[in-house]
């Protein structure tokens, strides 16, 4: 399973990152899959696959997800991807201090 993109980039440290995540797959044989996120075990969508499917998630996060494909009946995973988080700035600790000459 693959991930597009499979990073989001926030423009501070410790702040949300928003994205449209595509995940595209091949199943070895057709049936009922779902994507699941990995932190909390919630299913985000199923869907009746034949050979190739796709699933579209809007990402919202502060830090990396990763997500599995499996199968609803037995609940197998058939495939895994991550979601990265980066910023563009760190969040800086500096003290800033006034001075009145």
């Amino acid at each position: 399973m693959s991930a597009l993109p499979n990073k989001c980039v926030a423009l501070h440290k410790g702040r949300t990152c928003y994205a449209q995540i595509t995940m595209r797959f091949a199943v070895p044989k057709p049936g009922q899959y779902c994507l699941l996120r990995r932190e909390d075990e919630k299913v985000i969508a199923c869907e009746a696959i034949e050979r190739y499917g796709l699933f579209q998630l809007q990402f919202e996060s502060t830090s990396k997800q990763a997500y599995s494909l499996i199968e609803q009946l037995t609940k197998k995973e058939i495939a895994q991807a991550m979601i990265d988080v980066a910023w563009v700035h760190q969040k800086k600790s500096r003290k800033r201090r006034w001075r009145l000459f």
